[in-house]
């Protein structure tokens, strides 16, 4: 059986536009108006950190949030 990858793991393993989502949804901010791509969202919504709640609109999940947490601690520690 695979191992589950650590939030530090998907962190570290984000695509610029999956930042710019994640941030995005994080600070209620609008992602499609910095010209993501919706296939950027759809892909991650497949791999749980972000869920639709209504048309159009997006929450991060648990991992989502997890993930973020570990993005900010990454850039604690390296500044």
């Amino acid at each position: 059986m695979a191992k589950r990858p650590t939030a530090e793991m998907i962190a570290e393993g984000l695509t610029v536009p999956e930042l710019v989502v994640l941030f995005c949804l994080a600070f209620e901010k609008d992602w499609q108006r910095a010209e993501v791509k919706a296939a950027t969202a759809q892909q991650m919504m497949i791999r749980g950190l972000i869920e639709q709640q209504a048309p159009g609109s997006f929450t991060l999940t648990n991992q989502g949030r997890a993930a973020l947490e570990a993005l900010m601690m990454l850039a604690a520690t390296k500044g």
